[in-house]
């Protein structure tokens, strides 16, 4: 039988275990005293949390102060306006430490104005103080426009030590881009305030009494100047600031015209102020001013020199700068001057805080000296100084740009017209001074497209000067964009030839027929459109001559137009024979007929004879006589030959007398002319005949043998291609005159003297390279001669 357990009581349960009771008692005394302390505590209010602060701040324990103030804007449920009022003291706490350092850190700097920013969305009314904490760290973040908002901010609410902000808020508005160095009605009025205020501190009362002094004397008030300089006399008397005031009356007597009292001022007042301070300096410059104006540049760069070996920057050291370049350049020294000019046109001069140099001042001081130069005839210094005048001047001064521009373009067209072109490095530069011309005067059209007479003019100088550069691509583009773009323009008719011409003088021939053809259908009767006629043939005969679909009807085309010209004999005849475009037409179709293929026209050779006799009737002065004299010589000979096949055709007696007359007077003719190109070129020294020249002369010389070898006057053909073979004996034409000697001499029953004029002809094969042969475009080669002169010999005909 299961033992039932024993039921125990508590009383019995606790027995001997005396701590529980004792901890229970305890337990219930804790939650008792607890329950007091609660019933009696009261929470710190927000006023006492500020006192707190405000005693840490006093104790400069910043980053406690910062610490507890961060950890207070984490309390939960805190009112909009007390966490505004901590985000203000917070931002209060890190400028208390920023304001004692000279190089302020980014992270502090963000922090004031994020915490400024805080405390005014959640409502805060921000003090004078902090509008001028606000605008200090704006001023420190660069953030200028924002910090003149906060510093006005500050003096509307009546700021402490109000002189400091004005003169912060001059300062900025004296470097704002828009203000060129000049105050504005507004900083005059902060300036006239600062003199005017008692609390003024005798350092920013001197600074604002300089600026108020130079206002003056730039307006041209001297008296009211002097009188200023009176009253801060009294303002700053028994302060250091009061030598600064002699100084002012110096610059006022400069003002004046009064030099020599300005010079005794200044050299008191260095005498007197020993110590290299700023004020020695500024003495220093305005005594080397007073030196250059009355003309002793010498002078005034020594004084100049003796503060920049103690100042290395700042103001005065610019200014110095300034002073130096000028007189080195008074001395002629400019190219000296033109680096320190240089260096004085960098933004960190000319942009400086103190406005140390008037950037538009500098830049019209260069120019000047760059005019003068080229007065002076000193095309290069005056170019280079008109050059940095223009880099520096403003896109929107457009008076002074385009006078600069005008210069420097008309400077260098003149350089490049006189610039020598004797070797091939001399060549190169006139190119490059004729393409910054081109430029130049492109630039110069830009600046004057309001004034359309002179703007064509400017460009008409740029089409020209990239014409002689040899630019062709940048013409074509210039044009392109001027016949494009100025549809009205009273120049395009001459911009569409200038394109065509361009176009086809780079083998573009179709962009050159689609400029003349729109010339000729938009402007029909202007002389540029006639003008075009001929180099519009060129083109369609060019175009027509290659393989393509449409080739022929374009070459008709063009002959069609050049016929039209040449045989106008209608009462309002447009092209007389003394027009340059119906001398061109003439020679065109001379030309083209002459190189015509055999097959395409039964009578091309006999009407190219006929327009070339016509040419040199009507033209015997022109330069390209000897052309067409070698032309019409080749012309007649050619038709003689053909003459000569047709006599040989012919089975009645009589007509191949007739053909064979009439081919001897041809071949007479052919001679003739070939004679008057030998006599015409013969004579000139070989290195100076064009290749073209050359090549006719050679080929004259051999083609008059022909002639008289056709003839059949064999002892004169051999005379004449002995001549020939003599004159140029290094080249494949003398192996060729050789045979044909050969040939004369055997058809004259010399067969002693034919062998002798074979060998020479083998003689010269031997010793006449085989690229010599090559270069010779359709002859036979070196191997092909000594084949066919083998062959001669094996044959025994001499």
């Amino acid at each position: 039988m299961t033992e039932l357990p024993r039921l125990l009581s508590i009383r019995t349960s606790l027995a001997g275990r005396w701590q529980i009771p004792l901890l229970m008692c305890g337990g219930l005394l804790f939650a008792g005293v607890l329950a007091d302390a609660v019933w009696k505590h009261k929470p710190v209010t927000f006023e006492q949390q500020l006192t707190y602060i405000q005693r840490l701040r006093d104790a400069k324990a910043y980053e406690r102060t910062s610490a507890y103030v961060m950890d207070q804007m984490k309390t939960q449920g805190r009112p909009a306006s007390e966490r505004g009022e901590l985000a203000r003291l917070l931002a209060r706490v890190v400028y208390d430490v920023e304001s004692c350092l000279m190089d302020h850190r980014k992270e502090n700097v963000r922090a004031i104005l994020s915490n400024y920013r805080l405390a005014q969305r959640y409502g805060a009314e921000l003090k004078a103080v902090d509008w001028t904490a606000f605008g200090d760290a704006y001023d420190w973040s660069r953030d200028e426009v924002r910090a003149a908002e906060a510093y006005r901010e500050a003096l509307r609410m009546t700021a402490v030590a109000p002189d400091r902000l004005r003169r912060r808020l001059v300062e900025i508005q004296l470097v704002t881009p828009k203000s060129a160095g000049a105050l504005s009605s507004d900083s005059v009025t902060l300036i006239d305030q600062m003199l005017a205020s008692e609390s003024a501190s005798p350092v920013n009362y001197a600074w604002a009494l300089e600026l108020d002094i130079e206002r003056l004397l730039d307006a041209g008030d001297v008296t009211t100047a002097l009188v200023r300089v009176d009253q801060a006399r009294k303002r700053l008397a028994g302060t250091e600031e009061l030598l600064g005031v002699t100084y002012l009356e110096a610059l006022c007597r400069r003002q004046a015209g009064t030099f020599a009292e300005a010079e005794a001022i200044l050299r008191s007042l260095r005498d007197e102020w020993k110590p290299r301070d700023e004020l020695w300096a500024k003495a220093g410059w305005l005594l080397g001013r007073v030196q250059q104006e009355v003309g002793r540049p010498e002078a005034a760069l020594a004084v100049h020199d003796e503060v920049l070996k103690t100042f290395r920057n700042g103001k005065v050291y610019s200014q110095c700068r300034l002073g130096r370049a000028e007189c080195l350049a008074a001395l002629n020294r400019y190219e000296e001057a033109y680096d320190l000019f240089v260096e004085l046109l960098e933004p960190g001069e000319t942009e400086h805080k103190d406005r140390v140099i008037d950037p538009v001042a500098l830049r019209t001081s260069i120019g000047a000296i760059g005019d003068s130069l080229l007065s002076r005839n000193s095309p290069d210094l005056g170019i280079k100084y008109l050059e940095l005048a223009l880099k520096h001047t403003d896109e929107s001064d457009r008076t002074t740009r385009t006078f600069l521009t005008t210069r420097l373009a008309s400077a260098l067209m003149q350089k490049a017209r006189e610039a020598p072109d004797s070797s091939p490095d001399e060549v190169t530069r006139k190119q490059a001074l004729r393409a910054r011309s081109a430029e130049m005067h492109l630039s110069l059209y830009a600046l004057l497209e309001s004034d359309e007479e002179n703007a064509v003019h400017a460009f008409e100088r740029a089409v020209a000067e990239l014409d002689a550069a040899g630019m062709r691509d940048r013409l074509i583009e210039v044009l392109d964009r001027y016949a494009s773009t100025k549809v009205a323009g009273q120049w395009r008719s001459t911009a569409l030839y200038e394109l065509g011409r361009a176009c086809q003088a780079a083998h573009r021939y179709t962009d050159a027929i689609s400029a003349y053809q729109d010339l000729i259908q938009t402007y029909p009767r202007m002389p540029d459109a006639l003008r075009s006629m001929v180099p519009l043939a060129e083109c369609l005969l060019v175009v027509g001559s290659e393989a393509k679909d449409g080739a022929a009807v374009l070459r008709q085309k063009g002959v069609a137009l050049l016929e039209s010209i040449v045989k106008d004999r209608g009462k309002q005849q447009v092209f007389a024979p003394t027009a340059s475009e119906y001398r061109e037409a003439l020679y065109q179709l001379a030309e083209f007929h002459s190189r015509m293929a055999t097959g395409e026209m039964s009578d091309h050779v006999e009407t190219a004879v006929a327009y070339w006799e016509d040419w040199l009737a009507l033209f015997p002065e022109d330069a390209r006589r000897t052309h067409a004299e070698f032309m019409l010589g080749d012309g007649y000979r050619r038709s003689a030959q053909l003459v000569g096949k047709s006599a040989d055709a012919q089975t009645v007696e009589s007509l191949q007398k007739s053909h064979r007359d009439e081919a001897a007077r041809r071949f007479n003719q052919a001679q003739v002319h070939y004679e008057r190109v030998i006599d015409e070129l013969a004579a000139v020294d070989a290195s100076r005949l064009s290749p073209r020249d050359d090549r006719y002369l050679r080929a004259s010389y051999l083609y008059r043998a022909d002639c008289l070898f056709d003839l059949g006057r064999y002892a004169e053909a051999q005379s004449a291609y002995s001549e020939t073979a003599w004159r140029y004996e290094n080249l494949p034409t003398a192996v060729m005159a050789s045979v044909q000697a050969a040939h004369c001499q055997q058809r004259l029953g010399k067969s002693v003297e034919a062998g002798a004029a074979l060998s020479r002809a083998r003689w010269l094969l031997a010793k006449i390279p085989a690229g010599a042969f090559e270069a010779e475009f359709g002859q036979p080669t070196k191997v092909e001669w000594q084949s066919m002169v083998e062959r001669i010999e094996k044959a025994g005909l001499f």
